[in-house]
């Protein structure tokens, strides 16, 4: 299956649903073309039954159909519905429908996916999903994350026995031997390790998520030697995409169009009567809808949807683009512990616009703040980080804000105090805040 607009060509195997090849400013084909045709561009999962251990689903599409064809517009879905008779294989319960569309004038195409469980399917767990790209190693070598975090990567083949050295858990390997010989010496690092969250299904439970759509944006430039112009042209499409979000063009019933989505507004304050009488703004706080549950579920829960906004200088928020449905309200605030929630469920309906009022929250507390170690802010930019072994460093990292990221900090706390713990002593000194000083003794 060939999607084309005289700018990209995406060829999808009509079999699986797997991007087999991406044609784009002359090139042939920007996918792995040494792997086999389902290992280029797909979706997979790992997912286990309750108690069982963790099996891998590389999903593929039985059923073919063209959804939508205009001349602006192409969408075509690929359907796996879930099999009973392979229970026990590594199917997860689960029918999928992925979607591919293209849209005329477009350097990029857009895909999204929709997971779904009907009454009665066996239990499970989703512990993650995700689509993967599998790229030509030889055109692909630089990666930007962040204006500050952009640099030459290593390749696959750099993982290899006689190319590195394994550390202290799988993901992380020091290079030994990497082809790109400038890179010696310095740490591959990955941090996914979440601990026993996902996406737990009990009793039958009927569920139905949307993932996506995402854009998949290509780009080139005469200066080649400058990938910084690549990156600055990205984020301009990020732009335009955000500016489009919800999109009006994907053909699911189950992507809430833009006018059938809810939104709410009001005021977020604080109330501590240590530092006043009366509640005032909660400034730059974070205040969102997420599923019902605990006091700070958000942080953990993945199988509904989560909408969030940023509060102004006065408290005041507003959150648009709401899937109907029932939530509950979380919240928090800089400078202040604790995580707020509203006990009462809140339930929109298609199109609705509601008014929150003002939602107070109260910080726990036994009595006024003595000392305290840090800034409640949900950061550690105050706390002092150690330079990393010398043969661990990652020089993307040296002098950078985000120093934290080097590769084994945590074994240089015993390097710097290895006869024994620090002792936090509170001394007997006042600031003109009231907050006493804290002395630490090795």
């Amino acid at each position: 299956v060939v999607l084309e607009n005289h700018i990209v060509s995406v060829t999808l195997s009509k079999r699986q649903g797997a991007v087999v090849g991406i044609e784009y400013g002359g090139i042939n084909n920007l996918m792995a073309t040494l792997n086999v045709e389902s290992h280029r561009g797909y979706w997979d999962l790992n997912w286990n039954e309750p108690g069982g251990p963790l099996k891998h689903d590389l999903v593929e599409g039985t059923e073919f159909s063209v959804v939508r064809a205009t001349t602006d517009q192409v969408e075509v879905s690929f359907v796996r519905n879930w099999d009973p008779s392979l229970q026990d294989t590594t199917q997860i319960p689960v029918n999928i429908d992925m979607r591919y569309i293209l849209l005329h004038g477009s350097s990029g195409f857009y895909a999204y996916a929709i997971y779904e469980r009907p009454v009665g399917f066996p239990d499970c767990d989703l512990v993650q999903t995700r689509m993967v790209f599998r790229l030509q190693k030889d055109k692909f070598e630089y990666m930007a994350i962040a204006d500050d975090k952009q640099r030459i990567m290593p390749i696959e083949d750099d993982r290899k026995p006689e190319r590195c050295q394994t550390l202290a858990y799988p993901e992380a390997v020091l290079l030994t031997n990497p082809t790109n010989p400038a890179l010696k010496g310095e740490i591959f690092h990955s941090a996914h390790y979440i601990g026993d969250n996902s996406c737990q299904f009990r009793n039958g439970e009927a569920w139905r998520k949307v993932f996506g759509p995402f854009y998949v944006h290509l780009n080139s430039s005469v200066e080649c030697t400058d990938p910084f112009l690549l990156w600055e042209d990205a984020k301009q499409q990020r732009l335009l995409e955000e500016q489009s979000w919800p999109y009006s063009f994907p053909a699911s019933p189950y992507f809430i169009k833009k006018e059938e989505r809810c939104s709410v507004f009001g005021r977020f304050l604080v109330y501590d009567r240590f530092i006043s009488t009366e509640a005032f703004s909660a400034d730059s706080a974070f205040i969102g809808l997420a599923s019902p549950g605990e006091n700070g579920l958000w942080q953990k829960e993945s199988k509904g949807y989560q909408f969030w906004t940023k509060t102004d200088k006065n408290g005041i928020f507003q959150i648009t683009n709401i899937h109907p449905g029932e939530y509950n309200i979380y919240g928090w605030v800089p400078n202040f512990v604790g995580d707020y929630k509203n006990e009462k469920i809140l339930k929109l309906f298609t199109g609705s616009s509601t008014n929150l009022g003002d939602l107070i929250y109260k910080p726990p507390r036994n009595g006024p703040t003595i000392w305290e170690i840090g800034i409640p802010d949900r950061a550690a930019t105050e706390f002092y980080v150690p330079d990393p072994k010398p043969m661990y460093i990652n020089r993307l990292f040296l002098n950078h804000s985000e120093k934290f990221r080097q590769y084994g900090l945590w074994e240089r706390y015993a390097d710097l105090y290895p006869a024994r713990d620090l002792v936090y002593i509170q001394l007997e000194l006042v600031t003109t805040k009231g907050i006493g000083f804290l002395l630490m003794l090795p």
